[in-house]
């Protein structure tokens, strides 16, 4: 995917930690392997006025605590060979003895680099790197360990792609080497998981805008993984859940406040079915709180961020609070647009992939929005090919915020991925008690290898059908026609106690 952008995230090198002495600890980023060279290596000169804390310099607009220096000089750069104006930030937290850094390639100057140097705050000061002054012990135990939370999750909730490189490749190699980061420390497994945006709008696809059945097996679905796995491994599996409710809620006809709602409702059902406790094992975040725009410290103002465009195609309720996670998102973390469009017409596989699943999805879901009433069927196609493209964007802008604020975090899809990483795709809706299909009569299953179609609660209703065991995936315009054709009926069982609603269809004889 495109990596080319002037954004914030775009002149990052690496984020790392060491301690006191300058011995790295950790190591992220895109010029992750370079930077570890460079730290070791004599042409380092940037090394001894990072170590120096007289000659640090703060500063003082942005940082005004102690915590935090700067360090600033002309230096060859590690990715490109050429003298460029390289900055080193680090932070120390009150609570840790590591001590946090960014290093970058600095081209942002004049009435952007206040912003700029929110977004190093927010990435020295948000990332999740607790963990990494603890030392990894790299023994016959952790490997065995991982080994096994591996068999587990592979058990669980992998996706097997059409692709598969788990087994061909080295992805279960990869999973396993991830594992081992927290199985040599004896911590908690972290996880990270882009998901449960809202329903889709589509009254084709979906029951409603509350989470139901489908929600709630994906939920149970997260909740027996993180129980398997303590069984072998006590300390668990931390699965965070950031959704991407608010990151394209305006390009799927979802009004703001209806993904505000659906956030509330999946936190009612977790803590229903599993209890309050379960906040610690599968948290819920949105942008709103990656962003940290809930603490009172936070001094980001609109003004503060470049101008930038975040385009609208069609009518939804927007909030404030979204509409500055959108601009916040895009500006800090967005991908060149050009670059997209021409990986897209060189037929690059994945860029092509997912856009024109993103082209499908949006034709479908957008058919009834009133946005398009009286429109052709051309003009529509051509709205939601303009949507899949603005929706490429900000997927990618996301994909690179999860990948800084969430550096060491195992990161897990929704998307058929070949499994090799740095993503690993899952199944929400188990294969083997969820069968997709396109026919009530004769139960043939859903079969696709579009990037997009792994199956969802969320663009999807879950029913069971008398006589037949387990549970059916499918859109609800299939029992809506079989209703209409006379093939079936359909009654509806409520909801409660954390358990979503759900049809159940009977065939008629």
């Amino acid at each position: 995917m495109v990596k080319s952008s002037p954004s914030p995230y775009h002149q990052i090198i690496a984020i790392y930690c060491r301690n006191a002495q300058g011995d790295l600890l950790a190591v992220s980023g895109p010029c992750k392997i370079a930077f570890q060279e460079y730290w070791v290596s004599p042409e380092n000169s940037l090394k001894p006025f990072i170590l120096n804390s007289s000659t640090a310099v703060s500063t003082a607009a942005v940082f005004p605590a102690p915590e935090f220096s700067h360090i600033q000089r002309e230096a060859e750069s590690i990715s490109t060979s050429k003298t460029v104006l390289t900055s080193v930030y680090e932070y120390k937290s009150p609570s840790e003895s590591q001590i946090r850094g960014v290093m970058a390639e600095e081209c942002i100057v004049g009435s952007e680099k206040e912003f700029y140097w929110w977004f190093i705050k927010l990435i020295l000061t948000g990332s999740r790197l607790d963990l990494c002054e603890a030392q990894g012990t790299y023994n016959r135990h952790a490997i065995s360990l991982a080994h096994h939370v591996t068999e587990v999750f592979s058990k669980q909730l992998r996706n097997i792609a059409h692709d598969d490189m788990w087994h061909i490749g080295y992805g279960k190699e990869a999973f396993e080497t991830s594992i081992m980061f927290y199985t040599s420390r004896n911590a908690t497994i972290r996880m990270v998981l882009p998901a449960f945006p809202c329903k889709s709008t589509s009254p084709d696809k979906v029951l409603g805008t509350s989470p139901d059945k489908g929600e709630e097996l994906s939920l149970r679905r997260i909740h027996m993984f993180i129980q398997e796995t303590k069984k072998i491994y006590p300390p668990g599996v931390e699965l965070s859940i950031v959704s991407d409710g608010h990151v394209f809620s305006d390009c799927i006809g979802a009004d703001d406040t209806i993904v505000d709602k659906y956030g509330e409702e999946l936190v009612e059902m977790r803590d229903k079915l599993f209890g309050v406790g379960a906040g610690k094992e599968i948290p819920f975040m949105g942008l709103y709180e990656m962003f940290r725009l809930d603490e009172q410290s936070t001094n980001l103002t609109q003004e503060v961020i470049p101008e930038t465009k975040v385009p609208v195609f069609i009518n939804t309720v927007h909030t404030a609070e979204a509409d500055l996670c959108r601009l916040i998102l895009v500006a800090s973390c967005g991908i060149d647009g050009e670059s997209l469009r021409a990986n897209i017409e060189k037929s690059d596989p994945a860029a092509l992939a997912l856009y024109r699943g993103f082209i499908r999805f949006m034709s479908e879901d957008l058919a009834f929005h009133p946005s398009m009433r009286g429109t052709s069927k051309s003009k529509q196609k051509k709205i939601a090919a303009k949507i899949a493209f603005e929706m490429l964007k900000r997927n990618q802008a996301y994909s690179n915020l999860i990948e800084v604020l969430f550096p060491f975090h195992i990161r897990l899809s929704i998307h058929a991925h070949r499994n090799d990483g740095p993503k690993f795709g899952i199944n929400l809706l188990g294969r083997s008690d969820c069968r997709t299909t396109i026919s009530l009569l004769d139960e043939i299953p859903e079969s696709s290898d579009e990037l997009l179609h792994i199956p969802t609660p969320w663009h999807n209703c879950v029913i069971r059908i008398v006589g037949k065991s387990g549970w059916f995936v499918v859109k609800l315009k299939i029992v809506m026609a079989g209703v209409m054709e006379g093939v079936c009926t359909m009654d509806y069982i409520g909801g409660m106690n954390g358990c979503g609603g759900y049809l159940v269809v009977t065939m008629a004889h």
